[in-house]
């Protein structure tokens, strides 16, 4: 298995990098990730999906009720959906467009 993180600061500081190239055998640098990596990472829709059941309304008071509408919404996704979502990674698309948007 291969983890792949996004461009976000905590994950290319010089820590995470040398971290993750320590204790990851599969660890692919920054400097090797494609471009538009979000088009190969289904979690970012997933995350949507569920950002649309935890900040609906009514909004929420305390910390309690996001983290409880967190996993009340991981509980109701449906294991079809987590599938069609892994089947929707464009990775050929991207390599195609070598390393270019993916068109979905």
């Amino acid at each position: 298995m291969t983890f792949i993180q996004d461009g976000v600061p905590a994950h290319t500081s010089k820590a995470t990098q040398a971290c993750c190239k320590r204790n990851l055998p599969n660890f692919i640098e920054k400097t090797s990730w494609p471009p538009n990596l979000q088009d190969v990472n289904p979690v970012e829709n997933l995350w949507s999906i569920m950002d649309e059941f935890v900040y609906k309304d009514p909004t929420p008071k305390t910390m309690k009720d996001p983290k409880r509408r967190l996993k009340q919404a991981w509980k109701n996704i449906p294991l079809s959906m987590l599938h069609d979502l892994s089947q929707s990674m464009l990775l050929q698309n991207v390599i195609k467009n070598k390393g270019g948007h993916a068109r979905y």
